[in-house]
């Protein structure tokens, strides 16, 4: 694999890897992540949960898209040394128009490429010639990989239709979960985890994952809260996930962005009636504690891949709100049904907060729709079932299998 910045900041669309990484190796799959060396690196070498990772030194002063050609360039020349000891294939986390063209020279060497999309494509520009454009460049970029892994049926057609992939090298693997990190508590279990992380019993404990960003419509749920104290004034909100510019943002827009939309969220919550109900705590190493302290979760997001936040909420056990962001699975296929296995909202804030406030009204709703999620992702969407679904396509794309 590729990617420009790799541990201890490891890319959100590359964390599940870093922990499927272990049950891989047990399979037979070796991962080796090359990236770039930073000055607050004290190794070129190391190896991770069961990651090999190799840094290397980068000109200075050069583009995010050119780290992501030399790179590849790395990789593939590491793979290159390596075939006649077993399969390979190569990774990117990320993809730029010169790569494409160095791709396909590694191709003729029996170099295979294989991409995985963790987030839903945006729509192409409007105007004829511009979607055509946008759809013809995609389609020479895209065109050295032997295989492409989506995480829902929906993200398959949305790409088909966008990208122009053939469907025939699309397979798709919803993100797996491991159910036993990721798992319902015991009532006085609950009570002991809430004295842990200094939460009151009593407390009607409201939950979110993920960045601070207006993607994941940290503003729709910050508009909705209020609502939801009217109603509920002993609810308590957790916001739990980084705020402010990651050191994986690279594009330079992106991170400006992200830090005017960290200082509205700010101004927002220092304007809020009921300020010390919302609680910031940034990234967080003791999630699976706060699935399982919570009374539900909430997730507005806009627009997003397979989310494993819902997942890991969902196999704790805890009724989900979902707002339908871009790329939400069907009823029926990766998140169950909405209504039995979880809540879909809108984005308008009022209803966010009626679908909230309606499974603290109900405490007998909500324990009905946790049971059922944990079914669903006990059933669906464990662990081995997809490191053995995603062990099988390494091994294809390896081979060179490639359809057309």
């Amino acid at each position: 694999m590729t990617s420009e910045v790799f541990y201890p900041n490891v890319p959100g669309g590359l964390l599940q890897f870093f922990g499927y990484a272990p049950g891989l190796k047990e399979r037979g799959i070796h991962i080796h992540v090359h990236t770039k060396l930073e000055p607050e690196h004290s190794e070129t070498t190391l190896e991770i949960n069961g990651i090999r990772i190799t840094r290397h030194s980068l000109p200075p002063a050069i583009s995010h898209h050119e780290e992501r050609r030399l790179l590849l360039g790395f990789a593939c020349r590491d793979m290159d040394q390596r075939r006649s000891g077993g399969n390979v294939c190569v990774q990117p986390n990320g993809m730029t128009w010169s790569a494409a063209f160095s791709m396909w020279a590694a191709r003729m060497k029996g170099i295979s490429f294989i991409f995985y999309f963790s987030m839903f494509p945006e729509e192409p520009p409007s105007g004829k010639v511009k979607r055509m454009r946008h759809w013809c460049r995609l389609k020479a970029i895209f065109s050295p990989f032997a295989r492409f892994i989506v995480c829902s049926e929906r993200m398959k057609v949305a790409f088909q239709r966008i990208a122009g992939l053939p469907a025939s090298r699309i397979e798709i693997l919803p993100n797996g979960v491991d159910l036993d990190k990721f798992s319902p508590s015991e009532p006085a279990v609950k009570r002991e985890l809430r004295h842990l992380l200094g939460i009151s019993e009593s407390a009607e404990i409201v939950l979110y994952s993920g960045s601070v960003t207006r993607r994941k419509g940290i503003d729709l749920l910050l508009a909705a809260w209020p609502l939801v104290l009217a109603e509920r004034p002993g609810a308590r909100l957790l916001l739990a996930g980084s705020i402010g510019p990651r050191k994986s943002f690279r594009d330079p827009g992106m991170r400006a962005d992200l830090d005017a939309f960290t200082e509205e969220i700010y101004h927002t919550l220092d304007a809020m009636p009921g300020r010390d109900s919302v609680i910031m705590l940034g990234n967080c190493d003791q999630i699976a504690d706060y699935y399982r302290a919570a009374d539900l979760f909430v997730f507005p997001s806009r627009l997003e891949g397979l989310p494993n936040a819902v997942l890991e909420a969902m196999a704790s056990g805890l009724p989900s709100v979902i707002a339908p962001f871009a790329g939400i699975p069907d009823d029926g296929e990766e998140f169950g049904t909405s209504g039995r296995e979880f809540v879909r909202t809108t984005h308008v804030p009022s209803d966010i907060a009626n679908a909230i406030i309606d499974l603290l009204v109900h405490p007998a709703r909500r324990t009905a729709i946790g049971r059922a999620a944990r079914d669903w992702m006990v059933s669906h969407q464990s662990l081995d079932h997809t490191l053995d679904q995603l062990s099988a396509i390494y091994r294809r794309s390896a081979t060179g299998e490639r359809d057309s």
